[in-house]
């Protein structure tokens, strides 16, 4: 029996869009970890980056996740790098049912392109940089998730109501845009 659904994904694919929806539909708690993260340190995500650096924002990313995972019956977003760690990719994986929402970097970048608040890509060549970050992450997002979910011509909707139907076990044949993952 589903628990909570923990949702990871590469920056900019829906994670949050398609959170809230489907904590709506299952009438329990939405927490996203990088608003929890911003509230709790009081600023923004790339302020966080830019002042403390990458390393000490992972370090605060894994208390997040830690302390929201323990949370009965919830849908969590996390940020794109949460499965960077061994740590959060093992405490999501035991603690609830972990789908990889996956979009490839090209679509990505075609959402958030010149989005400012995305630390990693203020580079000079910000697609190739989503590539590089999508190419080394995707290994990370497969290896946490229970259920691969390819969210490309796919609605809110239409994800979230998949979903619904997993966390009421009615389930019979999963679309092909919808893979479970042995583990």
């Amino acid at each position: 029996m589903i628990n909570s659904f923990f949702l990871v994904g590469p920056m900019g694919v829906g994670k949050t869009t398609i959170g809230r929806l489907l904590a709506e539909k299952l009438q329990c708690a939405f927490l996203d970890s990088d608003i929890w993260i911003e509230q709790n340190m009081n600023q923004s995500i790339p302020s966080i980056f830019s002042t403390l650096g990458e390393e000490i924002f992972r370090d605060i990313e894994s208390e997040a996740i830690d302390g929201l995972t323990i949370q009965p019956k919830i849908v969590l977003s996390t940020g794109g790098g949460a499965i960077l760690r061994d740590v959060n990719r093992q405490r999501l994986k035991e603690r609830g049912v972990v789908v990889f929402l996956d979009l490839s970097p090209e679509q990505i970048f075609q959402r958030i392109k010149g989005d400012q608040t995305r630390p990693l890509l203020q580079t000079e060549n910000p697609l190739a940089t989503m590539q590089t970050i999508y190419d080394i992450r995707k290994p990370l997002y497969l290896n946490s998730a229970h259920y691969h979910l390819s969210v490309e011509n796919r609605t809110p909707e239409e994800i979230s109501d998949l979903l619904v139907n997993l966390y009421n076990g009615t389930m019979n044949i999963f679309p092909n845009w919808c893979k479970p993952l042995k583990k």
